[in-house]
């Protein structure tokens, strides 16, 4: 089974409101995909199952996670707290307890500081965001499920570099580009090269069908998808933090 599109998006707009970091929705697809592949569902628990990945991905990556309450109110009340909790254990009992998966993300700062930019003539703090944000539309894509996280980040990186027109002024061309990555990541060009056209096909067909691309700079204001959309934010705000399976309050190495 496929967590559809229309989710993966509902939970991505879920974590640019509530301004997640930009790990946690990946780590949260991470979760639903690898479920997925062991665990069949039927088609009305996949938001349940998305809730309880999010939830999981938020205390890993958050410094302050969602809360299990906040969760439920994006679901319209659609599940319980008790339903919540149930399948947050089913996921980290089917995961076997390998949470800490290494995403796209992971490798950014990596593959920045090893290629030949000049800090001076580019904002490396605008190729990141515009990196992340690529990372972020390809999770909410199953197809990109076949690429390793090392070549998402790395495509992600050449998307954003010739997006900004580096590959113009710098003189090296898209293609000396993915010669630098491949140096770096030792991924087979061949590889690297479809990964790019498949992140520069989703973006064209985002725009195409007339939704926003949120690059670096964008104001836009999402829209709420599974509450209801005439209650404020600070609605959500009333609830209290609830104490779920796997919080952790000290951890002691």
């Amino acid at each position: 089974m496929i967590c559809s599109y229309g989710l993966r998006c509902s939970f991505y707009t879920v974590c640019e409101e509530q301004k997640c970091q930009e790990e946690v929705f990946p780590l949260s697809m991470n979760y639903v995909d690898r479920f997925l592949s062991i665990c069949p569902i039927r088609k009305s628990q996949l938001q349940l199952l998305g809730t309880a990945c999010l939830l999981l991905a938020s205390k890993l990556r958050e410094p302050s996670p969602l809360s299990a309450e906040v969760l439920v109110f994006y679901t319209d009340n659609s599940i319980t707290l008790d339903d919540l909790w149930r399948w947050e254990q089913l996921v980290v009992s089917k995961l076997k307890w390998e949470l800490s998966a290494v995403t796209p993300g992971d490798f950014l700062l990596h593959i920045l500081r090893r290629l030949p930019v000049d800090p001076r003539a580019l904002d490396f703090l605008m190729v990141r965001r515009h990196a992340q944000t690529f990372i972020a539309l390809s999770a909410r894509e199953y197809k990109f499920s076949m690429y390793t996280p090392s070549m998402i980040a790395a495509a992600s990186v050449a998307a954003a570099l010739h997006g900004l027109d580096w590959t113009g002024k710098s003189g090296y061309g898209l293609a000396g580009l993915l010669d630098e990555l491949t140096r770096i990541t030792a991924i087979e060009q061949d590889y690297l090269q479809g990964c790019l056209e498949q992140i520069e096909e989703m973006v064209a067909q985002a725009r195409g069908s007339g939704h926003q691309v949120a690059t670096a700079g964008s104001a836009s204001a999402p829209q709420r998808p599974l509450g209801d959309q005439n209650t404020s934010q600070e609605k959500i705000l009333e609830h209290e933090k609830a104490g779920t399976p796997t919080d952790v309050r000290d951890v002691h190495f």
